[in-house]
């Protein structure tokens, strides 16, 4: 019985060649479709999931609407906005503050010329910061030298990422990096003070030069990165906070809310009053994150 459908199928493809294409088509054209809607969705969702308790780390972010209607999200926030929220706002396990550094990076070479290198990634993204040792209770990576605990306690201290220690010093092992100078702007000297390993996995977090945020204090740059400035420029800090177990998100975002009103004659860009808002770190593809345009040193998106 089976045997004889087969043939009556097969004559009646024979008999309908045309329109058994066009059906063949269409199906193949239908599956490939969604297999491809399917990848592009699954990719998008991919990112920043691999994070342990990534269902309680979110990021600061900066919305404002301009006269014309059009809203924006900045990623960044002034610098005296991490230092405020720890004062003001409860249910907040633990915030970092990764303060951006557009700086030229050079590893002197008494044998040769001094090598010379960019901290900007995929195009625009600053890949070098400051930033304390509160990022690696947050953001977990594999440490291949160096510890986690102390490695970012002193000044003129620097973190880099296996890739980063490749690019600067060749097949040098981790451990023969550590003590290693690197300087950045032709006038930050710092040492390595421990190596990590890259994350695999996608992520919108792409920093990859952490330089000890003691250094800001301890170097010239303590009058160029105001740490009590409202008013953003190119060092304003992108912030992440991990919330406490059982906090509810409702909770903090209504802080956060308050916190804008309270400040909101501090917090201004280009003349528009700005409030703070959370946004969820893993999972979807975080846009904000990925940086579409930069105006003058802030990053923003359309929304």
């Amino acid at each position: 019985m089976l045997r004889n459908y087969f043939k009556i199928a097969w004559r009646n493809i024979v008999r309908s060649k045309i329109y058994t294409a066009i059906n063949v088509l269409s199906l193949a054209l239908g599956i490939t479709a969604c297999i491809v809607i399917y990848l592009i969705v699954h990719y998008e969702f991919s990112f920043d999931t691999f994070h342990p308790d990534k269902e309680r780390i979110y990021r600061v972010v900066s919305n404002f609407q301009e006269a014309n209607g059009n809203k924006h999200s900045l990623t960044t926030v002034s610098a005296a906005v991490p230092a405020a929220l720890v004062e003001e706002i409860s249910g907040i396990e633990n915030l970092v503050a990764l303060y951006p550094f557009d700086a030229t990076i050079t590893i002197p070479d008494r044998a040769n010329d001094s090598k010379k290198f960019d901290s900007r990634i995929l195009h625009d993204y600053l890949a070098t910061v400051f930033v304390d040792s509160s990022c690696f209770d947050i953001f977990k990576y594999e440490w291949l030298a160096g510890n986690s605990s102390t490695a970012l306690n002193d000044p003129f201290k620097v973190v880099i990422t296996e890739s980063k220690a490749h690019l600067y010093f060749g097949s040098l092992a981790p451990q023969m990096v550590l003590g290693k100078e690197l300087v950045y702007n032709d006038s930050l000297r710092v040492s390595v003070s421990g190596v990590i390993r890259d994350w695999k996995e996608n992520t919108d977090i792409h920093f990859t030069d952490f330089i000890s945020f003691a250094t800001i204090k301890g170097s010239f740059l303590k009058n160029e990165v105001k740490l009590e400035s409202w008013s953003g420029n190119q060092f304003s800090p992108a912030v992440f906070v991990k919330l406490e177990k059982e906090t509810p998100l409702v909770n903090v975002s209504s802080q956060l809310e308050d916190f804008s009103k309270r400040h909101e004659s501090l917090l201004t860009m280009w003349d528009n009053k700005l409030s703070l808002h959370l946004h969820k770190t893993g999972g979807k593809r975080n846009v904000c994150c990925a940086s579409i345009a930069r105006v003058n040193s802030h990053y923003f998106f359309q929304t």
